[in-house]
């Protein structure tokens, strides 16, 4: 996806006043949305990666992509974007003194993984930071046109400047992740990013596993109900699928796989013999 020649319109990317730097697709969009409308003077640095995912000690993009495909049964590259490109808007960012925001949401796992991994590397004291809003908010609720620009000035008014401290807090807390090296980082129940073991949702996969043959998919779903209503987070039904395999074949559950489709395999109880 192209990240500077659709929102600067053509012009010199160094003629660009603010950088708005972002940690997801959809945060791409939403700031895109805003730029598209006449901020030609603006660019987008995206910052993926998908590093609430896979092991993370060695940095090895390739090696933790080939490993969550095959144990996690999620394609990184799905989520990843031209980080390079993105170094580069933010070195030139940094020196020409322009106003760089940092888009991140503290709330989302995927987007707040990104952002430490980000920080730890470039130690962005000064940059601001500002919260993702839905599309939504962008739209006049009276008639569905779009508000004026000046929305965007609104909500990046209150941003934040990061601090020092800020920084070392940041690197304290990804040095801690890289560490522990799991292979997810996920909210806890008290909204602290944690890292989770690949086995840490057997108990409710297993749990929504009944003794009768049941379709793939309605055993993630019950398994995803589950999370939803204790406020448990998780990694996605993707990898729901992947474990359920897994555990098809190292549990006492049963599975008939289909090798082709694997949302039409069934699961069930082993009978006990």
């Amino acid at each position: 996806m192209k990240t500077d020649a659709e929102i600067t319109d053509g012009r010199n990317p160094r003629g660009a006043k603010c950088l708005n730097v972002v940690f997801s697709d959809d945060s791409y969009h939403m700031v895109q949305k805003f730029l598209k409308i006449g901020r030609g003077h603006e660019e987008i640095a995206v910052v993926t990666g998908g590093y609430h995912l896979g092991h993370i000690n060695n940095d090895n993009y390739a090696k933790r992509r080939a490993w969550v495909k095959v144990n996690l049964g999620i394609d990184l590259d799905d989520m990843t974007m031209d980080v390079d490109q993105s170094d580069i808007l933010f070195e030139m960012a940094t020196g020409g003194n322009h106003d760089i925001f940092a888009w991140v949401d503290f709330s989302c796992p995927a987007e707040y993984a990104n952002f430490l991994h980000w920080s730890s590397r470039k130690k962005p004291v000064g940059v601001f930071v500002v919260k993702p809003i839905p599309l939504s908010m962008s739209q006049d609720p009276r008639g569905g046109e779009d508000r004026d620009i000046s929305s965007l000035d609104y909500v990046r008014s209150s941003a934040n400047a990061i601090q020092q401290e800020d920084v070392e807090k940041f690197e304290s807390l990804w040095k801690i992740l890289e560490t522990e090296n799991s292979a997810f980082r996920l909210f806890d129940g008290a909204g602290q990013l944690r890292s989770v073991k690949i086995d840490a949702f057997d108990d409710v996969l297993a749990g929504s596993v009944r003794f009768k043959w049941e379709l793939m998919p309605t055993v993630v779903l019950r398994a995803m109900n589950e999370c939803w209503s204790s406020g448990r987070c998780f990694p996605g039904d993707l990898f729901f699928y992947k474990r359920l395999a897994w555990l098809g074949e190292n549990s006492n559950i049963e599975i008939k796989m289909d090798i082709n489709d694997i949302t039409r395999s069934e699961l069930r109880i082993r009978a006990s013999t």
